[in-house]
């Protein structure tokens, strides 16, 4: 049955938020174990084929499984003694006129799914940065505590990831290399004080020319992480969320209309990415830099993410490591 998947692990502990302004102020903590039984049957109904399924799209079916099969082989490993809080659920932007949750993580096409996505809203397609504008969207963390229980029994929820190393160098891009002055401000400038040597003054004080392996640095060393390099489970909390569609960039041609199909509103929605995640020439090409220790030290932060979602660690920069023993 299409996008079947076994039963999620429904306890968990409270990721960190490591944001100043995400710190949370004594919300209540809420359990979503009941999501999982309507989320299936609501799986029986927007996927039950009209037609007999094309090869093609039996293995994009299959990759569904695997992909939820590896997620639930991971949590059911795992011993969480808590749920997150309310307040950790600000990046599943929900859609109640499609009955759809996305979990929006930055640097992975999330601008180009609320472009997709906003003509739900009633206000035709909303282009660019304005389409990131959070006051058009709800998010699960504004309802009540029955409201996100009854909402993650019965709307389709759906993310999309990509290679973690991969993420972390757009995230280094276009926060640094593209001079993104609120970056530059707020991390930047701490980057250089704390991890250059004999920084000058203007460095100092502008932040704006951040090398790449002094981004890594900040983040193996104090792991204090923005959303846009925060670990995939902080922000969508893979086991206890039982998602009905997990995509990936680098089969996005693919899993974007096949989703979009699926749920019946192909027709209308389109999604248009120009974004494909990095190639291995050019990750090798940044990556060359970075010292093996801190490379495996981010293997170990990110751990999660490459396990959950069947990314092989080192993977594309294998070469390096192998090179350092």
């Amino acid at each position: 049955m299409p996008w079947a998947g076994q039963p999620v692990v429904s306890t968990k502990e409270d990721g960190r938020d490591h944001q100043q302004h995400d710190k949370e102020t004594g919300h209540e903590q809420d359990s979503f174990e009941s999501n999982k039984t309507n989320s299936r049957e609501r799986n029986v109904r927007l996927a039950q084929p009209t037609t007999k399924p094309t090869m093609s799209e039996e293995l994009l079916l299959r990759r569904q499984d695997e992909r939820k099969h590896t997620i639930n082989t991971f949590c059911r490993n795992q011993k969480f003694t808590s749920l997150p809080n309310r307040m950790t659920l600000k990046h599943l932007v929900v859609i109640d006129q499609a009955e759809i949750i996305y979990c929006a993580i930055p640097k992975v096409a999330s601008t180009e799914w609320r472009e997709a996505l906003s003509v739900e809203l009633g206000h035709g397609r909303i282009q660019g940065k304005n389409a990131q504008n959070r006051t058009l969207w709800k998010h699960l963390n504004e309802y009540s505590t029955q409201n996100i229980t009854e909402k993650l029994k019965k709307f389709h929820k759906f993310l999309f990831v990509r290679e973690p190393f991969a993420r972390l160098l757009s995230a280094y891009k276009s926060k640094f290399l593209a001079g993104n002055e609120y970056y530059l401000k707020t991390f930047g400038r701490k980057i250089i004080q704390d991890f250059r040597k004999n920084a000058t003054e203007h460095a100092k004080n502008t932040g704006d020319d951040v090398t790449f392996l002094e981004f890594l640095k900040y983040i193996a060393v104090t792991r204090f992480y923005d959303e846009h390099w925060r670990p995939y489970d902080d922000i969508c909390h893979m086991c206890n969320v039982n998602y009905d569609f997990i995509g990936h960039l680098e089969t996005i041609e693919e899993d974007a209309p096949f989703f979009l199909k699926e749920l019946g509103i192909d027709d209308y929605v389109t999604f248009k990415s120009s974004r494909r995640s990095h190639t291995s020439p050019e990750l090798l090409k940044h990556y060359s830099q970075i010292p093996a220790t801190y490379i495996k030290r981010l293997g170990r932060i990110y751990f999660k993410d490459f396990k959950m979602f069947g990314y092989p660690f080192p993977g594309p920069l294998k070469s390096i490591v192998e090179d350092s023993t």
